[in-house]
């Protein structure tokens, strides 16, 4: 986790000063103290319809596996189908604990999920998942690809 505290102190460290940027909003600080995601979403004057939204690497990182093993199921940016939840609407009543049980384990409900635990693509990036996940949930990330920021 302190790699990840490290990561989102240098990520906000990008964008003091920058003309386009709106707030860096940091999200919930976890047990250990540490923020669980860093966003920066600004909007382009040239193109006031796009909003374009930066995030740490473990959010992004959350972002493709997310997109690669989830969004089957629960369609784009995590808003839910016609047979699996709005994980943005779910997500909001869950700690990371109940969160990680329903990885794990699966999770029984309107639709069954299928436990995840044995998945190498999917089991390591819990946390990722999870900084992803909450960052929609907290409105504090828009819909749509996250970028990631310059090296």
């Amino acid at each position: 986790m302190r790699c990840l505290a490290r990561d989102i102190a240098a990520f906000c460290a990008l964008f003091v000063g920058t003309a386009l940027t709106a707030q860096v909003v940091t999200g919930p600080v976890g047990s250990d103290g540490f923020p669980l995601y860093a966003v920066n979403c600004s909007v382009d004057p040239e193109e006031t319809q796009t909003a374009s939204c930066v995030v740490d690497r473990y959010t992004y990182v959350g972002w493709r596996v997310f997109h690669r093993s989830c969004s089957v199921c629960h369609a784009q940016d995590a808003v839910g189908s016609s047979f699996a939840p709005n994980l943005v609407n779910r997500v909001r009543q869950m700690d990371s604990d109940e969160f990680v049980d329903a990885m794990e384990n699966g999770y029984a409900g309107e639709a069954d999920m299928r436990p995840w635990g044995q998945d190498p693509g999917v089991r390591p990036y819990y946390l990722e998942l999870w900084a992803y996940l909450s960052a929609r949930a907290n409105g504090d990330l828009l819909p749509g690809e996250p970028r990631r920021p310059p090296n």
